[in-house]
């Protein structure tokens, strides 16, 4: 046998069918498998669950399918995305809000096109262009910026008017190869670097860390940054600001 299985839903009030990527979550009990995958609807939407058989002979059953509720779905105020030409869908389709805001590292990182001391509108910075990778040929910029040879750096996000914000993404890089870029801990201060510690993670993970379980009103928001001992760079690829406009 060899199954296929899938999900699918359709949104009345936009006319607008989907497909939900499913995946094993590793939970396996005798020959039964476990597979989940995340979706986000409006207020009216029929989901549709499929098995079918793409090849091969023999018997293959599912049961025990459920739909948990994962809260709302907040608004991406850094406008992730925005400013790129996609030959694809955006990487938030219709949740990122064009606030208008800006970033404006410490010191001025690699990539960054600016003059020193210049705020980057979140339509053209590549920490908010919706690229998450360590790709250096995307263009105009970088799809990552760096600052090298520092202990620590910050950088302050803008959002222009006070935001109700709900969680704090951010794509950092940590090699195991090379041993050139780190980062060892990751703060979350309200205003200023030396404003309200809102959230702190400490070891940081390569790839994505989040502070998600949030709840303050602020218009900007600065994220300090250490360096991992015995690495030379502090590299970031991706930052994501969620939250409600007011």
């Amino acid at each position: 046998m060899n199954p296929s299985f899938a999900m699918s839903f359709r949104e009345y009030d936009t006319d607008r069918s989907q497909g939900v990527a499913l995946r094993a979550t590793g939970k396996e009990e005798g020959e039964w498998k476990e597979y989940a995958g995340e979706f986000m609807t409006s207020v009216r939407a029929v989901l549709n669950v499929s098995l079918g058989n793409r090849r091969g002979t023999g018997d293959v059953w599912y049961d025990d399918v459920a739909v948990e509720d994962q809260g709302p779905v907040y608004s991406l105020l850094t406008n992730n995305g925005m400013g790129r030409d996609w030959a694809k869908k955006p990487p938030y389709p219709d949740l990122a809000v064009a606030t208008g805001g800006s970033y404006l590292p410490d010191k001025k990182m690699s990539t960054d096109t600016e003059p020193e001391g210049t705020p980057i509108p979140f339509t053209k910075g590549c920490l908010t262009d919706g690229v998450s990778k360590y790709d250096y040929r995307q263009k105009p910029r970088g799809a990552y910026a760096y600052w090298h040879g520092r202990d620590r750096g910050s950088i302050v996000f803008n959002l222009k008017k006070p935001c109700r914000i709900r969680s704090v993404r951010l794509n950092a890089l940590i090699d195991s190869g090379r041993k050139v870029h780190g980062v060892r801990r990751i703060e979350l201060r309200q205003g200023s670097s030396t404003g309200k510690l809102l959230g702190a993670i400490e070891p940081a993970q390569n790839g994505w860390n989040a502070l998600e379980v949030l709840d303050v009103t602020a218009q900007r928001l600065t994220l300090v940054l250490f360096k991992l001992e015995g690495r030379s760079y502090v590299t970031l690829s991706e930052v994501e600001i969620w939250g409600e406009l007011p």
